[in-house]
């Protein structure tokens, strides 16, 4: 429990520090919250300590010479880490602020990076980690390079690139990519690290099921044949839109008018 260990709380015996298999190193429940503050646990267990979060834990010790097991209350990480915004001690408002500052640095930047207690292990997951995240981003483009490339010769701007996008997607799904990420499931992405499932990606692509990603992938590369057909020296928006057009319609021609008698 190095973390919580680091955290310094004033008056308060390591031996009230046990491990658990599963949760790791556990703070038993009753001493914190009347450290915290607190004269009533039942209390601030009820009001706090919602079950289905596995915030607090029983924690089977032997006690005594005859080693009679007994059940004592264990807060996990998540359960101090709860109580510690919830309570006016000077140490807990002192970590939540500490907290806030980290989750401002999150929403600049991105990423928060304790410098002082990172280890060469963790820097080399987060390399790791950024460069997957780098590799998702440019397939997410590299759909559109040639496209974005054509449109910047011919002059265009940020918008009329948003512009083609949509029209990709509106003429393909009948939704721009907004609404593809509103409307429909995610189906790919990074994992979370607690549960099943993904984190919320702002990748349109994650949320295209198998034949939407087989009717986008076609409908580019019609689009690309145009490019390279007309358009190597650069395309308007408006030519780009109509060149969109075109390859969402030659994309959809089999669906709409079926196979072919024999």
């Amino acid at each position: 429990m190095s973390d919580l260990v680091q955290f310094d709380f004033d008056g308060l015996d390591d031996k009230l520090v046990s491990v658990h298999p599963q949760h790791g190193a556990c703070l038993q429940s009753d001493a914190f919250i009347r450290w915290a503050g607190w004269s009533t646990p039942a209390n601030v267990r009820r009001d706090h300590l919602r079950p289905g979060d596995e915030v607090e834990i029983s924690t089977s010790i032997k006690r005594g010479r005859g080693y009679t097991k007994r059940d004592i209350k264990h807060l996990t990480k998540r359960g101090v880490r709860r109580l510690l915004f919830r309570s006016n001690n000077p140490r807990a408002i002192e970590y939540a602020d500490l907290v806030l500052d980290m989750l401002d640095e999150l929403d600049r930047t991105g990423m928060v990076v304790d410098d002082q207690r990172i280890t060469d292990e963790q820097i080399e997951q987060g390399k790791q980690r950024l460069s997957e995240i780098q590799q998702k981003r440019l397939e997410e483009r590299m759909d559109y390079k040639q496209i974005l490339h054509t449109l910047k010769l011919g002059g265009a701007v940020s918008d009329d690139y948003r512009m083609v996008q949509n029209t990709l997607y509106m003429g393909l799904f009948g939704k721009t990519a907004a609404q593809i990420r509103a409307t429909q499931p995610q189906r790919t992405g990074v994992p979370r690290v607690r549960g099943e499932g993904f984190r919320k990606s702002t990748i349109a692509k994650d949320f295209l099921t198998v034949d939407q990603l087989s009717l986008l992938n076609s409908a580019v590369l019609a689009t690309f044949a145009q490019i390279q057909l007309h358009y190597k020296d650069g395309a308007s928006a408006a030519q780009m839109v109509d060149a969109v057009n075109r390859a969402v319609a030659l994309v959809l021609m089999p669906r709409r008018i079926g196979p072919v008698a024999s």
